[in-house]
């Protein structure tokens, strides 16, 4: 992968939650850069030991680099560039805070939480589909506040996704209940098999943009006759759709930037 490609996207994430889950794929692939002793200012082993760094609240960290440009710039007498796999080097030190580009204008700080949930799920986020039962107490209705910059986001998302066809947002509300309304994010996908990455990228996405708290679920359609979708289609037009995809996505990064 072209390190100008990671760095591209690492600026667009910065700025933009909807490139985010794309910018994580692009790290698994893409040659890194870490920083180890130099010949003669490690221990006498073959065992590759990362240089780690401290950061101004006192943590340790383990810097990375995109290119090979940047690592360059932070040699020292006693240390030298190491390339290897965005994935391969998560999984060889899990357990350390990552920080890609550190004390550049864009950069990105993983946790080890970050890179346990990003190695063994695909996401920094977790979130499920939400299944109904029907319910005699549960109405249905635009949303009366949407939230625009996910709605934003999860456009930007979705125009990078082939699968996903089109997206509603709905609001729910359990009329024998005092408890707030729930949003509803109905999306359309296809294939099918597609389902479980859109569940999480739209995740992290959410979890990004935040704003939406507990109060927001997803829901797939299951095909034509699927109440809900029904009902969604009836209530709202969708906030996304395939055909308008590009231009719906360099609107949204452009009023941003």
């Amino acid at each position: 992968m072209a390190e100008k490609e990671l760095d591209r996207l690492l600026d667009l994430a910065q700025r933009e939650p909807g490139y985010r889950p794309e910018f994580f794929r692009i790290l698994f692939e893409s040659l890194v850069f870490g920083l180890v002793p130099a010949p003669g200012f490690g221990p006498p082993d073959n065992i590759v030991r990362f240089v780690m760094w401290q950061d101004p609240f006192g943590h340790n960290i383990l810097p990375i680099f995109s290119n090979s440009v940047r690592v360059k710039r932070v040699v020292t007498e006693g240390t030298k560039a190491y390339g290897i796999n965005g994935r391969a080097l998560l999984e060889a030190t899990r357990g350390a805070i990552f920080v890609l580009n550190p004390n550049e204008q864009a950069s990105c700080r993983l946790t080890p939480e970050d890179v346990s949930s990003l190695l063994d799920a695909g996401t920094t986020a977790q979130r499920k589909p939400v299944h109904f039962v029907t319910s005699d107490y549960l109405a249905m209705r635009a949303p009366t506040s949407p939230p625009a910059p996910l709605i934003a986001s999860l456009t930007v998302l979705y125009s990078r996704l082939p699968s996903v066809q089109r997206a509603f947002l709905v609001e729910l509300r359990n009329t024998q209940s005092d408890d707030g309304p729930t949003l509803l994010i109905g999306i359309e996908v296809d294939p099918q098999s597609e389902r479980d990455r859109v569940v999480r990228e739209t995740a992290t996405v959410i979890e990004d943009v935040g704003g939406a708290g507990d109060h927001l679920d997803l829901c797939l359609f299951e095909g034509a006759g699927d109440p809900i979708f029904e009902g969604m289609q009836m209530l709202v037009d969708p906030f996304y759709q395939r055909s308008w995809g590009s231009k719906l996505a360099s609107d949204a990064v452009g009023g941003r930037a």
